[in-house]
């Protein structure tokens, strides 16, 4: 039982965003780790377990990384799970009907079957419990992977997706004293393709959800970089960091 302890433990902590001494990897890449990396004539690229993610945001993905990273004033301290882990696929309002529709039908099943899994490797009451239930969470977080490139792919080639833009966040737990939920500094858009991203302020700059006002969120996306620089995407809410990281993260 002390494996599973120690796994306990580094969830209970995770509650409060702050794993990275617990993890083999820290996930914490800074401005200053990815100046290095570039010193050494090396660049950001995809883990191959990120490969369902659609080239056209990949690519968007990889210009907005390299411009946080390096853009004055700063605009991240790093990227992990308490500064810049995510993104969101817009469309402006209103959105395609059988766009809404299916992604409803494809989504919305597979995520509670993700979160129920993953929940019940957390309150498993072996390790052999742990790790079945954890497997398993793995393996529907590749079917939703899947289903996610392809959904996204189909929304981008149909055209059907208006105002088609990526939004993100960051400063999400920490960041300059002061600072509003949507302060334009925290909060940036990207178009696919585009190399420069453009800096978003909400309707309500107390709230940085306040964006729903104007676009629809489609899909969700969290990333994070390990330590070679290899970039690990995922898909759903919060908690499914813990395919990044290879243990449970919940929320």
């Amino acid at each position: 039982m002390g494996k599973r302890k120690t796994r306990l433990g580094i969830i209970l902590i995770l509650l409060g965003f702050a794993f990275f001494a617990q993890a083999k990897t820290s996930w914490n890449f800074t401005p200053s780790d990815y100046s290095d990396l570039m010193k050494q004539n090396k660049k950001l690229t995809f883990h191959e377990d990120s490969y369902w993610f659609p080239e056209v945001y990949a690519r968007t993905l990889l210009e907005v990384l390299h411009w946080s990273l390096t853009t004055k004033p700063e605009v991240t301290w790093g990227i992990n799970v308490n500064d810049f882990y995510h993104g969101h696929v817009l469309c402006k309002k209103p959105l395609d009907s059988d766009i809404e529709k299916n992604e409803r039908n494809i989504f919305s099943r597979l995520y509670e079957r993700s979160r129920k899994t993953l929940y019940d490797a957390v309150d498993g009451k072996s390790e052999e419990e742990y790790q079945t239930h954890f497997a398993h969470y793995l393996s529907i977080m590749n079917e939703i992977e899947m289903r996610a490139g392809d959904f996204l792919t189909k929304l981008h080639s149909t055209g059907k997706c208006i105002d088609e833009r990526l939004l993100f966040h960051s400063f999400e737990r920490v960041g300059p004293a002061g600072m509003k939920p949507g302060d334009s500094l925290r909060n940036f858009m990207a178009f696919p393709n585009a190399t420069t991203p453009i800096p978003y302020t909400p309707p309500d700059i107390e709230n940085a959800d306040s964006y729903q006002q104007e676009y629809v969120n489609v899909v969700q996306f969290f990333f994070l970089v390990d330590e070679t620089g290899q970039l690990h995407v995922t898909v759903g809410f919060p908690q499914d960091l813990s395919k990044i990281v290879g243990f449970p993260v919940r929320y």
